[in-house]
């Protein structure tokens, strides 16, 4: 896989009103491997890392399934002892099809409530597919302990039929009570009110319509729209490949890494009722499959908070906003990575100026990010299975985090 490097002092071509880049504005961090560094006790292409709720300095971290075509994804419980040794517990196994990278296991979500009914969620492609759904979100159930599935029948949230096997996002997470889920564009650049595809939807679960395994939330944008065919599932739309993203925890913002086509990578923040514009558009210029357009109707779109072109930003991968220690450097930065240029990245408003800098280079391609309890920040390296602490004392002062000693 092709690498392209280059120096730390590097200023990012990111263009539009508003955004300089520095090139040291925030410090460069370290990544500590903390869990998976034992082989025996690694974990195959992981995709999801995250705290049991409930259950302080317990993780989970979710593999997508390693393939080719039928293979099982399985989910891990890190569990810690008294002495703080941790170990590593099956959480559930399950079918799942994975003949390319952007299949398999795809998202895992607790339910607000999850100490007291032990609901979580996955999002996953199934064993099957010809005229059935490609992509499955399901409804599972854990055992009393709350440490692993528990084995009962999963109940069916969401059924969505895709053209390709790419570009499925797969990212879940609750916000206000209701489910929202990112998709992609199926690889074929689907988009609009019409189709669930390249969207951010949002869902109620806890109370599904007759017949269906959710709800319409009555607030959400389209609910009252006429046309005809409209989604009202949707929260926002005109994404490509929203592969990972998330909340602020502090004031509830949505802040998308929506992966590119063939000239930029973006970082959205999202709003109810946006378009993001994709295919109109790619970052903040205009999209053609065939040729270069200089002008296009962007009217009604959302453009993003920043873009990369694809020399400084290949793959990109959301993260979080980091709010844990409030006198930190970090506090309020969003930070994300690259996939492809194994590259992370901090982005923070400075007097309504946003500043990217480069803060770490990664052993690993990073597939996804995780928190803790605490706000620290945790990297998750899919080729070689290790979970990685973003270590520095700007970032984990905020509470003690876990040590190298586990699996």
């Amino acid at each position: 896989m092709r690498r392209f490097f280059f120096p730390l002092f590097i200023l990012f071509n990111l263009w539009g009103a508003g955004v300089l880049v520095a090139a040291a504005h925030l410090p460069y961090v370290n990544l500590r491997p903390v869990f998976g560094t034992d082989e025996n006790n690694g974990f195959v292409n992981p995709v999801w890392f995250g705290e049991v709720p409930g259950f302080p300095g317990t993780f989970l971290v979710a593999e997508q399934g390693n393939g080719p075509y039928v293979d099982s994804a399985r989910v891990w419980a890190l569990i810690p002892d008294q002495n703080g040794n941790y170990h590593k517990r099956k959480f559930l196994a399950l079918k799942v099809r994975k003949n390319m990278m952007e299949m398999g296991l795809l998202g895992f979500a607790f339910h607000p409530n999850y100490p007291q009914n032990g609901k979580y969620y996955i999002d996953y492609v199934p064993p099957t597919r010809g005229k059935y759904d490609s992509e499955i979100v399901e409804e599972r159930i854990a055992a009393p302990s709350l440490l692993q599935d528990g084995g009962w029948r999963p109940r069916r949230i969401l059924g969505i039929q895709k053209p390709k096997d790419n570009h499925n996002g797969g990212t879940m997470a609750f916000k206000d009570g209701y489910l929202y889920i990112g998709t992609g564009d199926g690889g074929e650049g689907f988009n609009g009110l019409r189709t669930l595809l390249g969207a951010m939807l949002r869902i109620d679960v806890d109370h599904p319509s007759r017949g269906f395994g959710y709800s319409i939330p009555r607030d959400n944008p389209f609910v009252n729209s006429t046309l005809p065919g409209v989604r009202k599932e949707i929260w926002a739309y005109g994404f490509r490949n929203p592969w990972k993203w998330s909340f602020d925890p502090l004031n509830g913002d949505l802040w998308v890494a929506d992966v590119g086509e063939s000239t930029a990578e973006e970082v959205d923040r999202v709003e109810k009722g946006n378009n993001m514009g994709w295919p109109v558009m790619e970052g903040k210029g205009c999209f053609s499959w065939s040729e270069i357009k200089p002008h296009c109707d962007e009217r009604g779109l959302t453009l993003p908070i920043v873009d990369f072109p694809r020399s400084e930003a290949q793959c990109i991968i959301g993260g979080y906003v980091y709010r844990g220690n409030p006198s930190s450097v970090f506090y309020g930065a969003y930070i994300f990575g690259d996939w492809q240029l194994q590259t992370l990245f901090a982005m923070k408003q400075t007097h309504g100026v946003w500043q990217v800098t480069k803060i770490a280079s990664t052993p690993a391609e990073i597939s996804s990010f995780g928190t803790d309890s605490q706000g620290n920040i945790y990297a998750v390296g899919h080729n070689n299975g290790v979970i990685y602490l973003l270590d520095h004392p700007a970032l984990t002062s905020a509470s003690p985090a876990p040590g190298s000693s586990g699996p």
